[in-house]
């Protein structure tokens, strides 16, 4: 009994070990995620989606670094890609229907919420994107695999999976987690101003609720994420 309860107490110190590691990767993640993105803002505003532009280089080596860390704690943790809602789905109704209905709330929102916290769209340094149509599809495929796909498993998929984690994965820790990341998303985008973090930190909380009611699972996240950046770059596109 003795050895079986010092056993008991080595694995509590080891899984005490690698909740405080993945806290403080955690903050890495979200400090180099902050520190890049207000980079760009600041000094390459107009020019982050031009090649010949070190925004343009600064915004990929942020996408590498941050996809680095959370695939090191993945691997460290022993986290399946179920784990970071690559689950099949029960039916393939239900990620479709997860999908229309978590756009019907992101335009609802938009069009009625956000106006009220004095958010206005950060679209400046899209404007380059006016009848340039490389520069739109280079744009297009960006979107899609670092902010839609990538920024989605990082910021939705592992961030709430993490917070659960460290909290103890008990009853309520998984809608603290929902929340803590909500306000976290936010945070990271304060080069947007605090109404752009308010708003942020609402669309963060949206698609966190759809992410937990839908089993977890991501896929109608990525889909609602795409089409609504891929709308708003074809309508500057049309300017």
């Amino acid at each position: 009994m003795n050895k079986i309860k010092a056993y008991l107490q080595v694995q509590d110190l080891f899984e005490e070990e690698k909740k405080v590691l993945l806290g403080l990767s955690l903050m890495i993640l979200l400090a180099v995620f902050f520190t890049f993105s207000f980079i760009i803002y600041i000094y390459f505003p107009e020019s982050s989606l031009q090649p010949d532009s070190p925004g343009f280089w600064i915004y990929l080596l942020n996408i590498f670094l941050i996809s680095s860390i959370m695939l090191l704690n993945k691997w460290s943790l022993r986290w399946s890609w179920d784990d970071l809602g690559f689950k099949k789905p029960k039916s393939w109704r239900q990620p479709i229907v997860v999908t229309i209905l978590t756009f019907i709330s992101l335009v609802f929102f938009s069009l009625y919420i956000q106006p009220l916290l004095g958010a206005q769209p950060a679209i400046a340094h899209l404007m380059v994107l006016k009848d340039n149509l490389p520069l739109l599809i280079l744009a297009l495929i960006l979107v899609w695999t670092t902010a839609a796909f990538l920024q989605e498993v990082v910021f939705r998929a592992f961030l709430i999976e993490a917070l659960d984690y460290i909290l103890g994965r008990n009853a309520g820790s998984i809608w603290v987690a929902l929340i803590v990341s909500s306000l976290i998303f936010g945070l990271i985008h304060g080069w947007q101003g605090l109404s752009g973090m308010l708003a942020t930190a609402c669309i963060g909380f949206i698609f966190g609720v759809a992410y937990i009611l839908n089993g977890k699972r991501i896929w109608p996240l990525i889909m609602v994420h795409g089409i609504a950046d891929t709308l708003s770059l074809v309508s500057i596109y049309n300017m």
